[in-house]
Protein backbone atom coordinates (compact mmCIF):
# COMPACT_ATOMS: atom_id res chain seq x y z
CA UNK A 1 0.00 0.00 0.00
CA UNK A 2 1.22 3.48 -0.92
CA UNK A 3 0.06 6.38 1.26
CA UNK A 4 0.35 9.85 -0.24
CA UNK A 5 0.13 12.81 2.14
CA UNK A 6 -0.89 15.82 0.06
CA UNK A 7 -2.56 14.12 -2.87
CA UNK A 8 -4.10 17.16 -4.52
CA UNK A 9 -1.12 19.43 -5.13
CA UNK A 10 1.03 19.50 -8.26
CA UNK A 11 3.31 16.64 -7.19
CA UNK A 12 0.50 14.71 -5.47
CA UNK A 13 -1.70 14.81 -8.57
CA UNK A 14 1.14 13.43 -10.70
CA UNK A 15 1.85 10.68 -8.17
CA UNK A 16 -1.82 9.64 -8.03
CA UNK A 17 -1.89 9.38 -11.83
CA UNK A 18 1.23 7.21 -11.71
CA UNK A 19 -0.25 4.94 -9.03
CA UNK A 20 -3.35 4.45 -11.17
CA UNK A 21 -1.32 3.84 -14.34
CA UNK A 22 0.75 1.19 -12.57
CA UNK A 23 -2.25 -0.45 -10.90
CA UNK A 24 -0.87 0.13 -7.41
CA UNK A 25 -2.86 -0.05 -4.18
CA UNK A 26 -2.90 3.48 -2.77
CA UNK A 27 -4.60 5.99 -0.51
CA UNK A 28 -4.06 9.75 -0.46
CA UNK A 29 -4.93 12.65 1.80
CA UNK A 30 -6.35 16.05 1.06
CA UNK A 31 -6.94 19.08 3.25
CA UNK A 32 -9.36 20.73 0.82
CA UNK A 33 -12.45 18.53 0.61
CA UNK A 34 -13.04 16.91 3.94
CA UNK A 35 -15.24 14.01 2.87
CA UNK A 36 -15.52 14.27 -0.92
CA UNK A 37 -14.45 11.35 -3.06
CA UNK A 38 -14.42 10.87 -6.81
CA UNK A 39 -14.25 7.77 -9.03
CA UNK A 40 -10.56 8.54 -9.62
CA UNK A 41 -9.94 9.10 -5.91
CA UNK A 42 -12.24 6.87 -3.87
CA UNK A 43 -9.84 6.52 -0.93
CA UNK A 44 -9.66 10.23 -0.01
CA UNK A 45 -8.50 10.81 3.55
CA UNK A 46 -8.86 14.21 5.22
CA UNK A 47 -5.58 15.31 6.79
CA UNK A 48 -4.74 18.88 7.76
CA UNK A 49 -1.14 19.07 8.96
CA UNK A 50 -1.81 22.18 11.06
CA UNK A 51 -4.26 20.14 13.18
CA UNK A 52 -3.51 17.19 15.46
CA UNK A 53 -2.96 13.95 13.55
CA UNK A 54 -5.72 11.36 13.70
CA UNK A 55 -5.29 8.44 16.09
CA UNK A 56 -4.56 6.12 13.19
CA UNK A 57 -3.65 6.31 9.52
CA UNK A 58 -4.10 3.61 6.89
CA UNK A 59 -1.41 0.92 6.83
CA UNK A 60 1.26 1.68 4.23
CA UNK A 61 4.49 0.08 3.08
CA UNK A 62 5.57 3.39 1.52
CA UNK A 63 4.59 6.94 2.52
CA UNK A 64 5.08 9.96 0.25
CA UNK A 65 4.96 13.40 1.85
CA UNK A 66 4.17 16.01 -0.78
CA UNK A 67 2.04 18.32 1.34
CA UNK A 68 3.26 21.88 1.85
CA UNK A 69 2.33 25.52 2.11
CA UNK A 70 3.73 26.46 -1.31
CA UNK A 71 3.23 30.23 -1.60
CA UNK A 72 5.93 32.49 -0.15
CA UNK A 73 3.39 35.21 0.61
CA UNK A 74 1.33 32.71 2.64
CA UNK A 75 4.42 31.52 4.53
CA UNK A 76 5.93 34.89 5.42
CA UNK A 77 5.22 35.59 9.06
CA UNK A 78 2.99 32.51 9.36
CA UNK A 79 4.25 30.17 12.10
CA UNK A 80 1.91 27.36 10.97
CA UNK A 81 3.67 27.23 7.58
CA UNK A 82 6.84 26.25 9.47
CA UNK A 83 4.89 23.46 11.20
CA UNK A 84 3.58 22.12 7.87
CA UNK A 85 6.71 22.57 5.75
CA UNK A 86 9.44 21.75 8.25
CA UNK A 87 8.20 20.04 11.39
Amino acid sequence: MHLLIGGDGLVGTALRAEFIARGLDWSASSRREKFATTPEWPQRLFLELTEPLPDSLPFANVVYLSSACPKFADCEGNAMSWVVNVD
